[in-house]
């Protein structure tokens, strides 16, 4: 036998090599080996799906707030005609028109932004992708 007489000499890593055979051995060091390039390929992936989901929702992110922005210019705009009639301002029919200018102006833009969205999204993907680059 290869056992040594005194169990205080015996080396860890010679026990494992009585355990497992030569063969046994490659087949857990070519599992690992697979497992490992598989694992590096999928964090690659997963890293690549990550970058592509935050700026898409970056991308949402700013078309919310342009929204938000241009409703919040439609609500001012229009809060102008109420805020003479009902209000101690002086009626004039020059600032009303104005503020139901800005109001219309905005409800027009917004609907345009947002059904050109996934274009400009692109486009700014593009400009980030530019950027890093350089």
């Amino acid at each position: 036998d290869d056992l040594p007489a005194e169990p205080s000499s015996v080396d860890k890593f010679q026990i494992s090599s009585l355990v497992l055979s030569t063969e046994t051995k490659r087949a857990v060091e070519k599992a690992a080996a697979q497992w490992l390039t598989k694992a590096q390929a999928t964090a690659k992936t997963s890293k690549k799906q990550l970058h592509e989901l935050a700026n898409r929702e970056s991308n949402t992110a700013m078309l919310d707030a342009a929204v938000l922005l241009l409703n919040i210019i439609a609500f001012f705009g229009y809060l102008v005609f109420p805020a003479t009639y009902f209000g101690p301002f002086v009626r004039d029919s020059y600032t009303i028109w104005l503020g139901n200018f800005a109001g219309d102006l905005a409800w027009t833009i917004e609907p345009a932004l947002v059904l050109s969205f996934s274009k400009l999204s692109a486009v700014l993907t593009l400009r980030k992708e530019k950027i890093k680059a350089i």
